[in-house]
């Protein structure tokens, strides 16, 4: 078996100071009868689970210790402790050391990756089957940070794992963490603990009730007010700065109750820190924590300064410094280095998500974005460190260029294209086009600027010369001609006709399909259009019944229409071999303007083309029936059951439908029976997707949403979110049903909440907050470029849902982000 990675030196420094602070004093005969109580559930394989509880004076840590302490040795049982103290007390911490200890060779750079591993390699499913039975023990589980996020790693727990907790407090307050840390109540031992005698105990309770002469309280009380504040160790230097007096006595004074660890000082037990805590008020825990903020910024504050805002629930603001160069250069002179400051960022964007919720706030939007650009750029730039390096570190290679240059421009022409005319939608689309023009692609680099062209308002000059721009780029590259035809509704009308006259030559000359122009005629300005009529009657079969079936759908006239149809059946009757590479997209194109004959004679062709004339098939079955044929005459043409089905929901928009309760009624019927057969997963919900969005329409959303109470958790939310998108009276109720399912998706389905995103406006604000919490954790998780503009999450996509929650000048503060990120890791 492979070694696991170390944790960092200073987790591994902590682990070795609890073993020896737990070990130090022997169980006594209660105790070994509690011993012998949790041994016999470690043979139980029906309970999986344990809680320990007691008193403050239970030491249960130190039993856990005892416990797991002889049986470490044996290969009959993997198991491990994971205590929670000075240096182990935040998220990050915990999950480094459980990596380091359960996991094989992992380096990770976030806390959700190790997470992910964790639960599914050493927890969960995936576990090797010869793996020997494994324990893991996590004490004093309260002494973690309220963001720690447990349920993800141990609800799904597989066959021969077990996972013991201690908690302080009696059985309720134990009973109040088996939800919070994901454990399965049925299956959970929660044991109680017996109170030991602690000499050291009292003499600390002595010494917190004693005052000076005058009533003061004593410097060395002031010490460990200061020590039981930290969320880790501190040097005597750090004591001293904090205190504001040298601390070589006080730390001798206090030695029963606070132990030395290589040169830093720390509580020896979280019982003494937590009583030491509960006494202090909340003036004098804000004024110990402004002073551990205010020590060395490459110290104490690097690496807890963030959960201290956190618990201080300092404003965003306050939280800006964290994600900053700087930030990231202390880090990355610290034992977690990026690790450390992936894991700030996560909470950076948490917090700002929080704010958002509370009301419109451009500062925090913008944070969130820098926060989510900052990571996926990390993640372009970390590398894996030597083999034996310790878990979660990693090197950062600052000279590797991530130059996403078409993605920048692409996530700001988004963003300028979602703000209201104005000063902030000029500069973000300026930023746009200057990210553009450094594209060093060439062809890439006309896409670019071509998209940005369409931003600008209609015959305005920016238009125009982007346009022209755009031109004399694709004129420099080889085989562009049909970019140049895609470029033609970008100018004005003569110079646009031009230009369509100018691509289709060179397509012409080049070898190349001309009837390719029927995949741009739907873009073409109608004056363009109709002037590339004659050119098209020109080409060769089959290539003009293509364009021509095109361009007579574009232009709309029903001579053109007819004209083309001629052109089309004289073809189609030809009995050509080729016959348009066996579809005939022509009559699905054409099928929208063809008249009750045309349609009639189309039908027939269509017919002959078996599977591949399927979609040409159901656009003519609709409009025959739109033009008043009987749908009992015409569905049996479809072969399947569910497209017919899909073909007469339609029909429901159609003035000419009679009987439109009955109509309903039976394509009611039909989904339920539908549902209730047996039937694959897909066969199950495809009727639904095809008949729902004209039923709900249609005013049968009630029933529909009967039915979709029958899904699984993630049918049910599309079901809705398809609902809500046709049904405008009941959206904003459809919407937030979608929206609990979507937020009670595990984490490995963030990417469903993007079909959120159209609904943002039925959101509520806190909700929406949530999902774009989720979906930048999400897209954080990625490479920039991805994070940016690519095919999941990302900025790009989730363009109106920041608009819905900060506005204009939330976009407008995105935008700026994207570029200042750019500029710190280019």
């Amino acid at each position: 078996m492979k070694r696991a990675r170390p944790a960092p030196a200073h987790i591994e420094r902590a682990v070795r100071a609890f073993w020896s602070e737990a070990l130090r004093d022997p169980l006594l005969p209660p105790d070994q009868a509690a011993l012998a109580s949790v041994d016999r559930w470690r043979q139980d394989a029906d309970l999986p689970y344990a809680l320990l509880h007691g008193p403050r004076t239970s030491r249960h840590a130190a039993f856990a210790a005892h416990l797991l302490r002889p049986r470490g040795r044996s290969r009959a049982l993997d198991a491990h402790l994971v205590p929670v103290g000075p240096d182990t007390r935040l998220e990050r911490d915990l999950v480094v050391l459980l990596a380091a200890r359960l996991q094989r060779d992992l380096a990770g750079s976030s806390v959700r990756t190790l997470l992910g591993n964790l639960a599914w390699e050493c927890l969960g499913q995936g576990r090797d089957e010869t793996s020997p039975p494994l324990l893991v023990a996590i004490t004093d589980v309260d002494e973690a940070e309220p963001t720690v996020r447990w349920p993800a790693l141990f609800t799904g727990i597989g066959a021969g794992v077990k996972v013991m907790a201690t908690v302080e407090g009696d059985e309720t307050a134990a009973q109040a963490w088996i939800d919070r840390l994901g454990f399965d109540p049925a299956r959970t031992l929660v044991h109680a603990l017996p109170s030991r005698h602690d000499p050291a105990w009292e003499g600390l309770l002595g010494f917190l009730n004693g005052k000076t002469a005058d009533g003061k309280e004593t410097q060395a009380a002031r010490l460990l007010g200061l020590l039981a504040c930290a969320w880790g160790r501190l040097s005597a230097d750090d004591i001293a700065r904090g205190l504001g007096r040298p601390a070589d006595l006080l730390l001798a004074e206090v030695a029963p109750w606070v132990a030395e660890v290589e040169g830093t000082y720390a509580f020896r037990q979280s019982a003494y820190r937590r009583e030491v805590e509960a006494r202090l008020d909340p003036e004098a825990r804000g004024t110990w924590v402004g002073r551990l903020l205010e020590l060395s910024p490459a110290g104490y504050p690097c690496e807890y300064g963030c959960v201290h805002r956190l618990a201080l629930r300092a404003p965003v603001a306050a939280f800006a410094p964290l994600v900053t160069q700087d930030h990231l250069t202390r880090w990355m002179q610290r034992p977690l280095d990026g690790l450390g400051f992936v894991s700030d960022l996560e909470r950076v964007r948490g917090r700002a998500a929080t704010s958002l919720g509370q009301g419109a706030d451009a500062e925090a939007l913008g944070l969130a974005v820098r926060a989510t650009l900052a990571e996926a750029s990390y993640h372009g730039m970390a590398r894996r460190p030597r083999r034996r390096a310790p878990v979660g570190v990693q090197e950062l290679d600052r000279k590797r260029t991530l130059a996403d240059h078409r993605a920048q421009s692409t996530a700001l022409l988004a963003l300028g294209r979602a703000i209201a005319p104005g000063p902030g939608r000029t500069e973000v689309l300026q930023a746009a086009l200057d990210a553009a023009r450094r594209i060093p692609v060439a062809e890439e680099r006309a896409f670019a600027i071509h998209a940005l062209a369409s931003a600008w308002e209609d015959d305005s000059a920016e238009r125009r010369a982007l346009a022209r721009e755009v031109v004399d780029a694709y004129r420099g590259v080889p085989q562009a001609a049909w970019n140049l035809l895609a470029a033609a509704p970008l100018l004005p009308p003569e110079e646009g006709m031009a230009l369509a006259h100018e691509a289709l030559a060179a397509a012409q000359a080049a070898g190349e399909d001309p009837g390719d122009l029927a995949l741009f005629a739907g873009e073409l300005p109608r004056p363009v259009a109709e002037a590339l009529w004659s050119v098209a009657a020109s080409f060769p079969m089959p290539s003009r019944a293509r364009a021509l079936a095109a361009l007579a759908a574009r232009i709309g006239d029903p001579d053109r229409v007819r004209a083309a149809f001629d052109v089309v059946s004289a073809y189609l009757e030809s009995g050509s071999d080729d016959a348009f590479d066996g579809k005939p997209l022509h009559l699905r194109v054409l099928a929208p303007r063809l008249d009750l004959d045309q349609a009639g004679r189309a039908l027939r062709f269509a017919a002959a083309f078996g599977d591949l004339g399927r979609d040409a098939l159901q656009a003519l079955v609709l409009r025959l029936i739109e033009l008043g044929e009987p749908a009992c005459a015409l569905l049996p043409k479809l072969r399947d059951e569910e497209e017919r089905l899909g073909v007469l929901a339609r029909t429901l928009a159609f003035p000419s439908t009679p009987d439109r309760g009955r109509l309903r009624a039976e394509l009611l019927d039909a989904l339920g029976a539908s549902t209730s057969a047996p039937r694959t997963h897909g066969e199950r919900f495809g009727l639904f997707f095809q008949v729902a969005p004209p039923l709900a329409a249609a005013g049968a959303t009630d029933a529909l949403v009967a039915v979709a109470e029958t899904f699984d958790q993630r049918a049910r939310f599309a079901a809705l979110l398809s609902l809500a998108q046709h049904d405008a009276i009941r959206a904003p109720e459809l919407a937030r049903h979608a929206l609990s399912l979507g937020l009670a998706l595990p984490p490995e389905d963030a990417p469903r909440l993007l079909h959120l995103v159209p609904l943002a406006p039925h959101l509520p604000r806190a909700g929406a907050a949530q999902v774009l919490a989720r979906l930048l954790d999400d897209a954080a998780s990625d490479l920039r470029s991805a994070a940016l503009a690519g095919d999941s999450v990302s900025l790009e996509k989730l363009v109106p849902l920041l608009a819905s929650l900060a506005g204009d000048q939330g976009l407008v503060a995105a935008a700026r982000e994207v570029q200042r990120v750019a500029a710190w890791f280019p």
